[in-house]
């Protein structure tokens, strides 16, 4: 009785090791999300729809943290400058700015922008532009990377 008390001791405390053993080797597979912000500078073109001889034009796009933004861009030679807001519903990015400093026609013209943001990826992809005031038809695409 004495022997198979101890053999069964034994084989449950094998069982119970082994049982361990198997468990503490399974590794846990740990997911990390990165989720971006589109605050940042964001560099790339613009182009006016249906005027080629423009071509592609410089845009820079600062986007702060609060709800403000600031445009840098050229037309041909000359450096404008914009600022205005932004907001940020779902993954639609908005925003709307008033050139205050270039070529005197553009001074005071008011532009609205839209892209899709991709919180996963960090990237802004479809990402247009319009002329609201004054309210000219003028539109286009941007193409942005963001830089940080």
């Amino acid at each position: 009785m004495r022997n198979i008390l101890k053999k069964s001791a034994t084989l449950l405390i094998v069982t119970i090791l082994t049982a361990g053993l198997f468990s503490s080797c399974k590794k846990d597979e740990e997911t990390t999300t990165t989720t971006y912000n589109v605050e940042g500078l964001w560099t790339g073109t613009y182009n006016v729809k249906g005027d080629a001889g423009i071509g592609n034009q410089p845009f820079v796009l600062t986007v702060k943290k609060d709800g403000s933004v600031l445009v840098e861009t050229k037309f041909f030679a000359e450096y404008q400058v914009a600022k205005g807001t932004w907001t940020l519903t779902g993954d639609q990015f908005t925003c709307t700015y008033n050139y205050i400093y270039g070529a005197g026609a553009s001074t005071n013209t008011i532009q609205s922008a839209t892209a899709t943001f991709s919180k996963s990826a960090g990237t802004l992809t479809n990402a247009t532009w319009v002329n609201v005031n004054p309210a000219t038809g003028q539109n286009g695409a941007l193409v942005l990377t963001k830089v940080n």
